[in-house]
């Protein structure tokens, strides 16, 4: 209570409001966020959801690697999943980052010395949340916002998929392999 008086940009909403998100912000590291076109990013998302998750289920994965939600997010201790819950949390103002952000975090895992622990499971978040999580990932220059601000520009799908593969097949694949399964990911779009 103390903190609405003497602060109320603060308190933290219990919403997730992707139209004040897209709006841009200053992170609490002090850096500018600029503003996204809502159908340009509503657009992108779709295009991770048609890949991942066939259009936008909210599902477990149950072959390959371990993903849930809406964009099949990492579920290990310190992985996708996590990286975008922290990334939220700690970048985006208290005015952005709802209660129940705060209380899922808590709820995953528990902090130690090493960091966060726990597992992550994107399914116990409804789709609007999921979706915000991703966008506000997405807006953070950790997030790739270089690449997406050029897919935003070029509306290519090429330039999608850079982004993709950048992101997601984070590893140490040879060119020629990202790029045949950049190929076959293409068919999904």
């Amino acid at each position: 209570m103390a903190n609405y008086l003497t602060n109320p940009q603060e308190v933290r909403p219990e919403s997730f409001d992707l139209s004040k998100l897209f709006q841009g912000f200053t992170t609490s590291q002090g850096d500018e966020v600029a503003s996204v076109n809502p159908a340009k990013m509503g657009r992108f998302l779709q295009m991770i959801m048609n890949i991942e998750s066939y259009g936008g289920k909210n599902m477990r994965q149950d072959t390959g690697g371990p993903g849930s939600g809406l964009f099949q997010l990492e579920t290990g201790e310190n992985e996708g999943g996590w990286t975008r819950l922290n990334r939220a949390f700690l970048n985006l103002p208290a005015r952005l980052t709802p209660q129940k952000l705060a209380r899922h975090r808590d709820a995953f895992g528990y902090r130690t010395a090493e960091g966060l622990k726990g597992s992550f499971d994107a399914t116990r978040f409804d789709e609007q949340e999921q979706i915000y999580l991703m966008a506000a990932n997405i807006m953070l220059s950790e997030g790739g916002r270089e690449l997406f601000d050029k897919w935003a520009g070029s509306g290519s799908d090429d330039d999608f998929l850079d982004w993709w593969a950048k992101h997601h097949w984070a590893g140490s694949e040879d060119e020629s392999e990202i790029e045949t399964k950049k190929e076959e990911v293409k068919k999904n779009l």
